[in-house]
């Protein structure tokens, strides 16, 4: 009984000096939140993004659309200034840019992430996106090639399978094919993660979720033929399953 009530006396005392220590965090913040300027934030916003394992995709896209917002404001402006008037201005800005609204609605994301993220660290009180709709886009669904197109594809791929260049490309066409797998996913995948006698990639995917994919007996002679030529390149300076010919990792523009 003694030590349940002692239990409970730490417990208490726990709890007290935790709210002393959010209360003094929060003042701080705020006070901290009246100087930080715009730059100072996004900044900030990008390193914590990098920090917490963001996808490369993710980061390039919060700076894309963090850098144009800051063009439209001074980087010297406090955040504390920025109101919903101005983000709402912003968006009918860029669609008079001849942004579609699906680009549109990728800013419309990021800001929102950007100054949630701003509110959760007491920076400022609430975020000036809140009141604001993301733009309506259309509903649509992906684009999938009949069996017709994935024929010709590969008719065109089979054509240039004598070379070592068009042996990979015929090899990454049928992976990508056979197993669904990502641009950013096949880049990456690495030869490690690669197991021919179970016929499986373990690849890092999105939301930096590792996940394993399985292929078939045509893959796997594909896979098993292109490895045998990846082994003739002159330097292989990439663990990566395909390599470009200078034998250093694709990019995404090649693929």
């Amino acid at each position: 009984m003694k030590s349940r009530n002692q239990a409970h006396i730490f417990a208490a005392e726990e709890s007290y000096f935790q709210s002393l220590k959010t209360e003094s965090s929060r003042n701080q913040s705020s006070t901290d939140g009246e100087e930080l300027t715009l730059s100072q934030a996004i900044d900030d916003f990008k390193i914590r993004g990098k920090v917490e394992g963001r996808a490369d995709k993710t980061l390039q896209q919060y700076d894309y659309v963090l850098s144009r917002f800051s063009e439209q404001f001074s980087g010297g402006r406090e955040i504390n200034s920025i109101e919903t008037r101005d983000i709402r201005q912003y968006l009918a800005y860029l669609m008079d840019d001849g942004l579609a609204n699906t680009s549109v609605a990728i800013h419309y994301r990021v800001l929102r992430a950007f100054f949630n993220w701003l509110v959760s660290e007491g920076y400022i009180a609430r975020s000036p996106v809140d009141d604001i709709k993301e733009p309506k886009t259309p509903d649509k669904f992906p684009k999938t090639l009949d069996e017709e197109q994935i024929e010709k594809l590969l008719n065109t791929a089979r054509n240039w399978r004598r070379t070592w260049a068009g042996y990979r490309n015929f090899t990454m066409i049928v992976t990508f094919l056979d197993t669904g797998l990502r641009l950013n996913e096949i880049l990456n995948a690495n030869l490690e993660n690669l197991d021919l006698e179970q016929r499986s990639i373990k690849v890092h995917g999105k939301g930096a979720k590792d996940r394993k994919v399985y292929f078939g007996k045509n893959n796997y002679k594909c896979l098993n033929h292109w490895l045998k030529m990846r082994d003739e390149a002159e330097n292989i300076l990439d663990e990566t399953i395909f390599i470009s010919q200078n034998g250093d990792k694709l990019k995404r523009r090649h693929v």
